[in-house]
């Protein structure tokens, strides 16, 4: 039914990217049935002019959800330019990244040459309209005339003959005896007339004068005429209607016109409706003069009769503006560029083409003028780049890799890193499932296979550990973990992972099981502590898991992570490590005495050993304590951010005051971190940067808020680096310190002068009493 209906249809699997075409969808791009379809082949299918308009569309129905509703122009192999418009939508997985896109198109090509005909006949219109006129002239109206107050006998002009087929001289009135009646029917509006409802029949029966009435008049053969003319009574002596004169036009092709350019009309509001696209017309003064679909927060009645620098607030826009359409009105030649104005305060971005316009003598007498608004895609594009440049990051700083399995066509994508834990060049050559197992230690090959198929078919994690090897015969650990993703009917469509190369971490398990057997207590101690930090590296890495699925949130959860990250590590460092060297040390000073009674030349030696012991056992506290304050923890933000600021205060020399209000007492976990560490990061840009001697801390706390300010007296911020602060371009630090607060909805506010810097951050809290009268804190975001 679709095929009949002249609609073509389309399929495009993103991670795959392939692309399916129905044979009508190829014969509207001129393509032959069958014809493999690629995006980059759509696209160089495309006129050059519409394929950044096309791409921008499909970035942003899969990158927003839009609807995908375009009108393109395609270029045949033999060189022709057809018209097709098309319609879909964008289906996403479960983290909301897109992986499928669908919809239908349709040929108009027949209708743009209808609307490029119209726009013709309405040029020829204008140049004929002297020619019209003296035609009317040449040739009679439709005239009517009758002396009888029922307009039984109606005579009329050659040209009212001529349209009613009829021999000249004869009655042509409708009120005539049916026999002798015209082989015609009058409509108004749709609606068939009676004799007595015409305008000679009323004019002659009611005295009054009927103008511009408008009637369609239809043939038995299915033709019809429109007319427009009027109707006027003829008076006795005695001022009684004794009949009626009547002269008409055929308007017939005129009503065609005003249907076609009312068509047109409508096509083109549609075709503009919703979207950020404004059409408009000046004059050669630069005047507004029509506009369509005004964007930037005005209206139509605030921009007609204006010129540019009546609208736009800054003086540079319009010198800008002025001078590119001056140099087109000038030149006639048209202009096509993006451009950035500021509009009521706020700053917009535009691609705009002016074209010259013309009258119909050729002369130029403005401008036409279309514009598309820009401003959310920069905004998006450059959201994307940072995404990016932060998944980049990730993926350097921890050697991961990506792949992604399309199981249906069993097509593998490997990233280079991937391709370099199995010894492959990073190119583009494909893979699949059976090249993976073949690069696999002949031992791990049925294991991990097994392990692919519970994945899939039982929807069981997939984590394994296998080795790869080289063409030369060496080999890798790789850890390898993914899931499997289903369709709306639960059949499997995609497999993805990451790996990491563990061989180092494989090797240093060889090395602790070659120790030697009065250190074995100690290697299971620490072989469990591996499979300790192994099953979090495994939790890392299904974290990791989540990150390449959806990097929308990634900013916060690597802060999350990297303060989770501290305390274990320093907890594991204080607990594990810690406890582990101290029992080395007492093994070492009982081994120190039974060596220094059986072989005295040997104790010196071994008491050098145990100082080593006891300065590694201080440099793990201190690491840890550096790590994580086990203040915050047990005392609380005051006490933590005591210790800390002294400490800073004794490295850096400079005087740092620490005013917490009374009473302020404890809030939660995650809130005191992120406090913690927003003074941390305050304190240490104060010591790199701003040279200043002395600084201010306040913490404050009311109902609904807890205040944080940081101060010094130093050199200040430059004013280009606070206004790109401001902007959101900040370093890591500052994007840091914004991101910790986002999590809890807290706003962070940076001014800064000649006289110093201040910090200032607002973090909603919630204080609940419980039953006992104590009061807790939830913070609000």
């Amino acid at each position: 039914m679709i095929n009949s209906a002249g609609v073509g249809t389309w399929d495009w699997y993103i991670d795959t990217g392939e692309l399916l075409w129905s044979d009508l969808s190829l014969e509207m791009f001129g393509l032959a049935p069958g014809t493999q379809m690629t995006y980059e082949r759509f696209l160089n299918a495309l006129h050059p002019d519409d394929r950044e308009r096309i791409s921008t569309a499909i970035q942003n129905t899969l990158e927003r959800g839009d609807t995908y509703d375009v009108e393109m122009r395609t270029i045949w192999p033999d060189g022709s330019v057809h018209w097709a418009a098309s319609r879909g939508r964008a289906y996403f997985d479960e983290s909301g990244r897109a992986v499928r896109m669908s919809g239908a198109a349709i040929d108009i090509t027949k209708i743009k040459e209808g609307e490029e005909e119209l726009q013709r006949a309405r040029a020829e219109a204008k140049a004929q309209a002297a020619n019209f006129a003296a035609l009317v002239n040449a040739v009679p109206a439709l005239a009517f005339f009758s002396q009888d107050p029922k307009c039984e006998y109606m005579t009329a002009s050659h040209y009212a003959h001529e349209v009613f087929s009829l021999p000249y001289g004869i009655n042509v009135s409708m009120s005539a005896p049916q026999g002798e009646r015209p082989n015609v029917v009058y409509y108004d509006k749709g609606r068939p007339l009676t004799a007595e409802e015409l305008p000679m029949q009323r004019a002659a029966a009611t005295g009054r004068e009927f103008r511009d009435q408008q009637l369609e008049i239809r043939y038995p053969d299915g033709r019809s005429i429109h007319i427009l003319g009027n109707a006027v009574p003829l008076f006795d002596d005695a001022g009684k209607p004794r009949g009626a004169v009547g002269a008409f036009l055929d308007v017939t092709e005129r009503k065609r016109m005003e249907e076609a350019l009312s068509l047109a009309n409508e096509r083109f509001s549609i075709s503009l409706r919703n979207t950020p696209i404004t059409v408009f017309h000046q004059g050669l003064d630069l005047r507004y003069k029509w506009i369509y679909n005004p964007l930037g927060g005005h209206s139509v009645n605030q921009i007609l009769g204006k010129t540019d620098a009546e609208i736009l607030e800054r003086p540079e826009d319009v010198a800008m503006i002025e001078k590119i359409k001056k140099e087109v009105l000038l030149t006639g030649m048209s202009y096509e560029g993006e451009m950035t104005v500021s509009i009521l305060g706020a700053m917009h971005s535009y691609h705009v083409n002016i074209d010259p316009q013309r009258d119909a003598q050729g002369r130029i007498c403005g401008l036409t003028c279309a514009s598309f608004e820009l401003t959310e895609r920069k905004v998006v594009e450059e959201a994307l780049r940072q995404q990016r440049e932060r998944a980049e990051f990730v993926a350097e700083g921890s050697d991961v890799g990506f792949w992604f399995c399309d199981l249906p066509f069993d097509q593998v994508i490997w990233d280079k890193r991937v391709k370099q834990h199995f010894w492959l060049p990073a190119d583009d050559s494909p893979v699949t499932m059976e090249i993976f197992y073949s690069l696999l230690h002949p031992e791990d090959r049925e294991r991990t296979r097994q392990a692919v198929e519970n994945s899939i078919r039982n929807n069981q994690q997939y984590d394994v550990e296998y080795r790869t090897v080289a063409p030369d015969g060496r080999h890798k650990w790789i850890r390898a973990i993914g899931r499997t993703f289903y369709d709306e009917t639960g059949q499997p469509k995609r497999f993805d992972g990451i790996t990491m190369d563990v061989t180092a971490r494989k090797r240093a398990e060889d090395a602790l099981r070659a120790s030697e057997s009065r250190f074995r207590d100690l290697a299971q101690n620490l072989d469990r502590e591996v499979q300790a930090r192994t099953a979090e590296l495994r939790s890392r890495n299904q974290q990791m898991l989540h990150a390449a699925e959806g990097l929308k949130e990634l900013s916060g959860r690597l802060l999350q992570i990297q303060d989770e990250e501290r305390r274990r590590v320093a907890r594991d460092l204080h607990d594990s490590a810690g406890q582990m060297v101290t029992a080395l040390d007492l093994e070492l000073g009982s081994l120190t005495e039974e060596i220094r009674r059986e072989a005295p030349q040997l104790g010196n030696k071994l008491e050098s050993f145990q100082k080593l012991v006891q300065q590694l056992h201080r440099e793990i506290r201190t690491t840890s304590y550096l790590l994580h304050p086990p203040l915050l923890d047990e005392a609380g933000l005051n006490s933590a951010l005591s210790w800390y600021v002294q400490g800073v205060a004794q490295r850096s020399g400079i005087g740092i005051q620490l005013d917490v209000a009374e009473g302020f007492g404890r809030l939660p976990r995650d809130l005191e971190l992120a406090i913690f560490r927003l003074v941390q990061e305050s304190l240490t840009n104060i010591h790199r940067h701003s040279e200043s001697k002395t600084a201010a801390i306040r913490l404050s706390r009311g109902d609904r808020a807890v205040s944080v300010e940081i101060q010094d007296e130093g050199k200040g911020i430059a004013a280009e680096r606070l206004e790109n602060i401001l902007e959101g371009g900040s370093g890591v630090g500052i994007c840091g310190m914004r991101e910790r607060l986002r999590q809890f909805g807290g706003e962070l506010q940076i001014q800064s002068g000649g006289s110093g810097t201040r910090v200032s951050v607002n973090i909603p809290v919630v204080n609940t009493p419980t039953e006992s009268g104590v009061e807790t804190v939830r913070t609000v975001g």
